[in-house]
């Protein structure tokens, strides 16, 4: 994955969790705002709610009418300092 070897080459480590959503996040708000249509705060608020499975490191991205985020969770567990998958059965 692009992400992972470019933060890992930047940095000298694998990004966490709290990186690789922040990455997606920010390649939202990007994708989002680089469209001639968007200009104001409420174009890109409802484009935001309409934003179905957007493909980042974290997954695919949505959001509802509320605008909660609509994404699959995983679960975590802390080891040392770090962040780690359970493998679910």
């Amino acid at each position: 994955m692009d992400f992972v070897r470019t933060f890992n080459k930047t940095f000298n480590r694998k990004p966490e969790f709290i990186e690789a959503v922040a990455y997606d996040t920010a390649m939202i708000l990007f994708h989002m705002v680089s469209r001639p249509d968007i200009q104001f705060r409420s174009a890109l608020k409802n484009k935001l709610k309409k934003l179905n499975d957007f493909r980042g490191v974290t997954g695919l991205t949505s959001f509802d009418n509320n605008g909660e985020v609509r994404k699959k969770l995983y679960l975590l567990q802390i080891q040392g300092k770090r962040f780690v998958e359970l493998k679910h059965h």
